[in-house]
Formats: C-alpha cells, sequence, structure tokens
C-alpha cells in the first residue's frame, strides 16, 4: 500500500461464477480483509468481490472489480 506501517490480506473465498457469453462470464466472491497500521489501528472487514471477466486470446482477465462491504471493524491499538 506504499507504506512500512500497513499491512493488508485479502481473501476470496466460495466464487459464484457465471458464464455470459462465449467471451465473458462475472462473479460474486465472499470476502474478508485486514488492514494492519502499525501502532494505530486495525480493522477486519467482510463483504463481496463482485467481478466481471473477459476471454482475450484464449485467456480469461479481469475486466472490473468493485467491494461490496457488509461490516467493518475498528480496533485501536494505542
Amino acid at each position: 500500500m506504499g507504506r512500512d506501517t500497513f499491512t493488508t490480506a485479502h481473501h476470496g473465498h466460495n466464487a459464484e461464477i457465471e458464464i455470459t457469453g462465449e467471451t465473458t462470464a462475472r462473479a460474486k466472491w465472499a470476502l474478508q480483509d485486514r488492514l494492519l497500521i502499525t501502532g494505530i489501528s486495525t480493522l477486519t472487514g467482510w463483504g463481496y468481490y463482485d467481478e466481471e471477466y473477459v476471454k482475450k486470446d484464449g485467456r480469461w482477465r479481469i475486466k472490473g472489480t468493485a467491494i461490496s462491504r457488509l461490516l467493518e471493524e475498528w480496533t485501536q491499538t494505542k
């Protein structure tokens, strides 16, 4: 994230993938992520990734992605 004080991890689980055409698809992934800002706070979040895919030259690529948050939990460490 560009700063030594930030550590983050994102996990996607249980993808629901829909093929929408010969070269297009979309998916919804359950997500949990965690952001640690050293010495300041921690964020744990839950929600979904919504992604669109396109197939080019025989390979699937991510066309777009968005995060929908259900819950965020902030903890102060100072």
